[in-house]
Parts: C-alpha cells; sequence; structure tokens
C-alpha cells in the first residue's frame, strides 16, 4: 500500500480536483438508483461485505471497491485516495481504515454544492 500510494502522490498534483472528481463519479452513480432513499438502500447494499468484518483495513476496503469500481468508474488513484483519506491515523502502520470515513465518500450528498 505504502508503495501505491507514493505512486499515487507523484502523479496527482491536485488532490482537490481528484476529490471532486470522486464525489461526482459517486454521485453519478448513485442518482441511477433514483430518489435519496433508494440511493442509500442500494449504497448499504453494494457496501455490504458477505463476511461479518470486525475491524476494516487498507485489504478489505479495497477488495469491496474492487467489485464496485467498474459500475461508479473509479480509476486506480481515485481508489487510493478515497482509502487513504479513510484511514484511520492512529492507527496508520496497521492500515485501519475508519468505516464512517469511509462511508462519508458514499453516504454524503452533494448534489448542486459547489
Amino acid at each position: 500500500m505504502l508503495n501505491r500510494l507514493i505512486d499515487c502522490e507523484s502523479r496527482v498534483h491536485e488532490p482537490t480536483d481528484e476529490i471532486k472528481v470522486i464525489f461526482d463519479k459517486i454521485q453519478a452513480w448513485k442518482e441511477k438508483a433514483g430518489d435519496l432513499d433508494k440511493q442509500e438502500k442500494m449504497v448499504a447494499k453494494m457496501l455490504k461485505f458477505r463476511e461479518l468484518i470486525k475491524i476494516h483495513n487498507v485489504k478489505t476496503a479495497l477488495e469491496k471497491l474492487d467489485e464496485i469500481k467498474e459500475e461508479i468508474k473509479l480509476e486506480e488513484d481515485e481508489i487510493t485516495i478515497l482509502i487513504f483519506t479513510s484511514i484511520d491515523m492512529d492507527w496508520f502502520t496497521n492500515l485501519i481504515v475508519l468505516q464512517g470515513e469511509f462511508l462519508k465518500w458514499f453516504n454524503l450528498n452533494f448534489e448542486g454544492e459547489t
């Protein structure tokens, strides 16, 4: 993951632009489901893990995003940014992902926001 992060940093010069692109892609993906209630149900279904996971880490987050990246049209650097921003910095060496931070990418609705 560290090599992936370093490679991503060398390619991404303006992360703010990348973050907006990620949110736009996720928003477009969610809008295909219909109204906000249907979007919420679809996101919950798509992000649900097949097995019970007590602690999410980079590996489990990558596995889940690999399942849905084609549907959302996420690129590798976008996935790296999404995951890195979700890592619990207190447990960085363990690469623990804060589930709430990870889910914010999918649950916040910025439609109409600038």
